[in-house]
């Protein structure tokens, strides 16, 4: 297992993760309006010491429709309804980290995202990816991207301690009425894999799949997926439409995967979800790759070379949009560039071997579609050399 031998790497990310700097009352565009509404009741997330959130909970509004507290462990939360100026008081208090306005249709999403965190750090052993097939609901969209945020110090945490998060991108692109740079705000931090949904054909993008703003590659999604079409579960209790049963049943692919007694238990899907799962998957296996190579180099230390590989030059083009995350640059050979890639931190290692591994999709720009086309299949035969022969395609080269 990785962190069998990597409780340092751990460490690692903990140090180069430094805390974010916070805002102690935000979101900064919502402070006028708190500050003019004194005895309105609105949601709040409330970080700080043990001292400061029980103070806080004291000061809770109770019957309002938003719930009772909820605390938050993760990120030394609480959740909370306040009245406007209780929240902008407490902001001055000592021990409180920070004060964070969240729209009422947002909270519940906001509070059951960050407690899931909390299960999955309690269930699982890092590096497991956690795949968020999800955003904020579209009635709230647009939201102005915070890196101080709670949600952002979530991801944080949990990046920080071995765990890969997968966010998408958002279906929140509208072709009528173009708006590059509505996109999932929790998608954006380095430190999580944002996901777009493209056609499995790399002819385009899902007509609904969020993108960024051409000149802001901030807003920018990492790489993107096949979303169209994608075979997924569906709740058997739920009728399907009319259209949506005919969608399926007329799908050469959906009759030959499905058994017919089962038609009602999947359908095909499209969106952001969808590809975000494809990129989780191919998370998955580079994270096993990553494994065996550790312990087939049991003198290897952190920050130390474990494996390299050749990336062709168009490839390799289409990455540089962005800063590299990690790997060493080598010499050109006829296949390619070389890249040597270190023991570092999980979402490092595995983030940059993705965006580096992309399929070009040269008919999209980069703030469309980031690095590329991410393929479960390709980086199945690329990276599954331990237990099973490779598919020579993209030489992958352990290094001795």
């Amino acid at each position: 297992m990785w962190l069998s031998r990597l409780g340092m790497t751990i460490c690692a990310a903990t140090i180069s993760l430094s805390p974010l700097a916070h805002t102690v009352l935000g979101p900064s565009e919502h402070i006028d309006d708190l500050k003019a509404d004194p005895t309105g009741i609105y949601a709040f997330i409330i970080r700080g010491d043990n001292k400061a959130l029980v103070a806080a909970q004291q000061l809770k509004v109770e019957d309002t429709g938003i719930g009772p507290p909820v605390s938050l462990p993760l990120i030394d939360g609480v959740a909370l309804a306040l009245k406007a100026a209780d929240a902008t008081a407490l902001a001055q208090q000592p021990g409180i980290v920070q004060v964070w306005y969240v729209p009422r249709p947002l909270f519940g999403t906001y509070v059951h995202v960050i407690q899931s965190f909390q299960y999955i750090e309690t269930m699982a052993k890092p590096p497991e990816p956690v795949n968020l097939s999800l955003g904020p609901p579209g009635e709230v969209m647009p939201l102005n991207s915070h890196i101080e945020e709670p949600m952002n110090e979530a991801t944080r945490r949990m990046s920080a301690r071995g765990f890969i998060i997968v966010f998408a991108a958002g279906n929140y692109y509208n072709s009528i009425a173009p708006n590059p740079g509505v996109i999932n705000p929790w998608c954006l931090p380095e430190w999580v894999i944002c996901v777009g949904a493209a056609r499995p054909d790399l002819k385009g993008l899902w007509s609904g799949s969020a993108r960024g703003k051409s000149e802001d590659p901030s807003t920018w999604p990492d790489v993107v997926a096949n979303g169209v079409d994608v075979l997924s579960a569906w709740p058997a209790a739920t009728p399907k439409t009319l259209d949506q049963k005919e969608h399926d049943e007329a799908s050469e692919l959906f009759r030959k995967k499905i058994p017919k007694e089962k038609w009602n238990e999947f359908s095909l899907m499209s969106g952001t979800s969808q590809a975000t799962a494809q990129v989780t998957r191919a998370v998955s296996q580079v994270a096993y790759f990553i494994q065996q190579a550790i312990l087939a180099h049991p003198s290897a230390q952190l920050g130390q070379p474990l494996f390299s590989i050749t990336i062709p030059q168009d490839r390799l083009a289409a990455t540089g949009h962005k800063l590299r995350l990690t790997g060493d640059l080598g010499a050109k050979t006829a296949d390619g560039v070389v890249i040597t890639y270190r023991w570092v931190e999980p979402w490092r290692l595995i983030k940059q071997i993705l965006i580096d591994t992309a399929i070009p999709m040269k008919d999209n720009s980069p703030g469309e579609v980031g690095a590329g086309f991410v393929s479960p299949e390709y980086i199945d035969r690329q990276f599954g050399q331990y237990g099973r022969a490779p598919v020579a395609i993209l030489p992958v080269k352990a290094l001795p």
